[in-house]
C-alpha cells in the first residue's frame, strides 16, 4: 500500500490559491513532501530574487514539508535548448540554469 510520505503534493493543482495556502493546506492534510512548478502565479524565478526563494524554503521547512521536485514551466514559455539560433540557445540555457539554482537554494 502506498504511503502519504511516497506522495507529493504539488502546487500546479493550487494555481488560483496563494502559494501560502497551498503550503498550509499540504501541511495540513498530512504531507511530507512537495513538488514546486516554477511558473506563475507561483514561482515565475523573472519575478523573485534568491533571497526571495530563501524565504520560501524557510517557510516550507517550518511546516515539516520538504521539496523533492522542482520543475520549472517549459511549454508556455520560450524556452529551448535545441534551438538552432545562437542567442535563443543561450537565453534557454541561462533559464535553465537559474531554475537549477533556485533548486539547490530549496535544499535539492
Amino acid at each position: 500500500m502506498v504511503q502519504i510520505s511516497q506522495v507529493a503534493a504539488a502546487n500546479y493543482h493550487y494555481k488560483r490559491y496563494s502559494l501560502e495556502y497551498f503550503l498550509e493546506s499540504v501541511a495540513r492534510l498530512g504531507f511530507h513532501n512537495i513538488e514546486l512548478w516554477a511558473s506563475g502565479p507561483h514561482l515565475h524565478l523573472d519575478y523573485l530574487t534568491y533571497q526571495d526563494i530563501k524565504k520560501l524554503n524557510k517557510k516550507i521547512k517550518e511546516r515539516g514539508l520538504k521539496t523533492i521536485c522542482f520543475t520549472p514551466e517549459q511549454y508556455v514559455y520560450p524556452v529551448s535548448i535545441s534551438h538552432p539560433d545562437p542567442e535563443y540557445r543561450k537565453r534557454s540555457v541561462e533559464f535553465f540554469c537559474r531554475h537549477i539554482e533556485a533548486a539547490s537554494l530549496l535544499g535539492m
